[in-house]
C-alpha cells in the first residue's frame, strides 16, 4: 500500500503535525519556491546549451549526450523540482494541517525521495563510464584549484555515502507514513546534530577594500549584473582555500543579470584575492592552456585574477550554503531561525541561478576549446567533477536532506604541496610584482576582452 493513501487517524494527523514542525523532511525555511522554479528552469536550458557545444562536430558525442543528457545524468534535475515542490506542500500542510494535505506533502517526500536515489544511481553511472573511458581512470587523481586532491577510492566513498542517504531518506518517508496512519505514536529529531553557525563581523584593510572595488568592476558576476543587495563582511572559518580551518571575510551578493534578469547570488572571498602566474617557466594556465592568455602576455601581464569562490575552484561549495544562511539571518531576521540553520536553504533559490550562471560560463569555454583545438584532449572525467557540484544541487548541507550522522565529506583527502597549488595568494604575488602591476592585473579580464576584440575574435567568457 501507497503511505500517502493509507488511513489516518486524529492522533496520527496530530502526531504527524508535530513531526513535521519539529524535524521534516526536504524543507527549505524562506526559500522562494517560485523563484527556484524559474531558476531551475534555467539551468535546465544552460544544460541544453552545453549539450550542444559538447556535441558541436561529433556524431558520437552527440549520441552519447542522446543516451545520458547532463540534466539526468550529470544534474540531478528532477530531485531539485521534487525538492521544490515538497516544501511547497510542507507550506501548505503547515498552514491547513488537514489529512488530505498531509497526503499531499507524503507523496510529495515519496516523490523527493526516489528521486534522489534515481539520480545518484545514474550520476554513478555516469562516473563509471567517463571513468572506463578516461586513459587514466583507475590512478586519476583530481585536483582542485587550491590544491585538495581526491583519489578515485575517495570519489567513489563519497557516492557510497550519498547512496546510503538515499536508503535513509527513504525509511523515513516510511517511518513518517505510519506516523500518519497511526501505528507509530511519535518521532525523533534525527537531525537535530548541527551545532549553530558561529560568525563575527569583519573590517577590510584598506588594500583589500580596493582590490575589491576593482573586482567587482572588472569581474564576473559582477560586470554582467546589477548588484540588488550586499551583506557582509561576515568572518567563517573555513578550510577549504589553506587546508586547515583559517577564518576569512566573505560578502555575500544578491545579482539580477542586465539582459536575462536572472537572479542569482554570490558568495565572495573578500580579504584575499588569488591568481594564476601566466609568464615565466613556472607558468600555469588553467584548463583553455597558454592561448586563452595569450593577449594579456602580449601585453607583459605576467598573472590572471581569478575568482576564488566561483563554483568551478574546488569540488565541496556547502560553505556557500552556510555563509548565505549567516547572511539571511541579518536579512530576513523574521524567519524561523531554528529551521534556517539547520535547513540552511533559505536562499537555495538564489543559489540555482547562480548554478545556470555558471553553466553558462562553461559554454563560452567549450566554445572556446573548440576553437582553439584544444577540445580532444579535454577530460570529460575531470569535468564531471569539476562541473557537477553535487555539493550544491543534492543539498548535502540541508539537514532535512542529509540524514546520516556524519557529514558528506567531498572536499578532498589529501592536499599538494604549497609549491604545487595552482592558485597563489596575494601575500605571494604582491612582493614580486608591486602595487602598480597589481592594479593592471587585477583589470585583466577587460584589458584581454578590449585586445581580443580589436583582433576581431569574441570577447569569451
Amino acid at each position: 500500500m501507497d503511505i500517502a493513501r493509507g488511513a489516518a487517524s486524529g492522533s496520527g494527523i496530530e502526531a504527524f503535525r508535530k513531526a513535521v514542525e519539529a524535524d521534516p523532511l526536504f524543507a527549505a525555511e524562506g526559500m522562494d519556491v517560485e523563484r527556484a522554479k524559474r531558476n531551475v528552469t534555467e539551468v535546465s536550458r544552460a544544460l541544453r546549451e552545453l549539450e550542444r557545444a559538447f556535441a558541436a562536430g561529433s556524431f558520437l558525442r552527440r549520441v552519447f549526450l542522446w543516451r545520458y543528457p547532463l540534466g539526468k545524468y550529470a544534474v540531478p534535475l528532477s530531485f531539485v523540482r521534487s525538492f521544490i515542490e515538497s516544501e511547497r506542500a510542507r507550506r501548505a500542510f503547515l498552514a491547513d494541517p488537514t489529512v488530505s494535505r498531509a497526503r499531499a506533502l507524503l507523496e510529495r517526500w515519496q516523490d523527493a525521495a526516489r528521486h534522489y536515489v534515481r539520480c545518484v544511481a545514474r550520476y554513478r553511472t555516469l562516473h563509471d563510464i567517463l571513468r572506463a573511458a578516461d586513459p587514466d581512470g583507475d590512478t586519476f587523481q583530481f585536483q582542485d584549484m587550491f590544491g585538495n586532491v581526491s583519489d578515485i577510492d575517495y570519489i567513489e566513498r563519497t557516492l557510497d555515502a550519498m547512496e546510503k542517504n538515499g536508503a535513509a531518506l527513504i525509511k523515513e518517508v516510511g517511518e513518517y507514513g505510519r506516523l500518519l496512519s497511526g501505528i507509530e505514536r511519535a518521532k525523533g529529531d534525527r537531525a537535530a546534530r548541527e551545532e549553530p553557525l558561529t560568525y563575527e563581523t569583519g573590517t577590510l584593510t584598506p588594500e583589500a577594500e580596493r582590490l575589491l572595488v576593482m573586482q567587482v568592476r572588472e569581474r564576473m558576476p559582477f560586470v554582467q549584473s546589477d548588484v540588488l543587495e550586499t551583506y557582509g563582511p561576515l568572518r567563517y572559518s573555513i578550510r577549504h582555500f589553506d587546508g586547515a580551518a583559517t577564518p576569512h571575510l566573505f560578502n555575500v551578493y544578491v545579482l539580477r543579470n542586465k539582459k536575462t534578469g536572472l537572479e542569482s547570488m554570490h558568495v565572495a572571498l573578500i580579504d584575499d584575492f588569488y591568481f594564476l602566474k601566466i609568464t615565466g617557466p613556472d607558468a600555469d594556465f588553467g584548463g583553455l592552456g597558454r592561448a586563452n592568455f595569450e593577449e594579456l602576455i602580449e601585453l607583459g601581464i605576467p598573472y590572471w585574477h581569478q575568482n576564488a569562490t566561483a563554483f568551478y575552484t574546488m569540488r565541496d561549495q556547502m560553505y556557500w550554503a552556510d555563509i548565505a544562511t549567516i547572511a539571511d539571518m541579518a536579512r530576513r531576521p523574521d524567519l524561523d531561525q531554528r529551521h534556517l540553520q539547520k535547513e540552511r536553504s533559505s536562499m537555495f533559490d538564489l543559489m540555482l541561478g547562480s548554478c545556470a550562471f555558471d553553466i553558462l560560463g562553461y559554454v563560452g569555454h567549450t566554445w572556446d576549446r573548440h576553437h582553439k583545438d584544444a577540445f580532444s584532449t579535454y577530460s570529460f572525467l575531470y569535468g564531471l567533477l569539476m562541473r557537477s557540484h553535487p555539493s550544491v544541487y543534492y543539498l548535502p548541507f540541508n539537514r532535512s536532506v542529509w540524514r546520516l550522522p556524519e557529514p558528506l565529506d567531498i572536499l578532498g583527502d589529501r592536499r599538494l604541496p604549497k609549491e604545487k597549488v595552482r592558485y597563489r595568494p596575494l601575500r605571494d604575488v604582491l612582493p614580486v610584482i608591486g602595487e602598480d602591476v597589481l592594479g593592471t592585473v587585477m583589470q585583466g579580464a577587460r584589458l584581454r576582452s578590449e585586445a581580443r576584440r580589436k583582433k576581431g575574435i569574441a570577447a569569451g567568457i
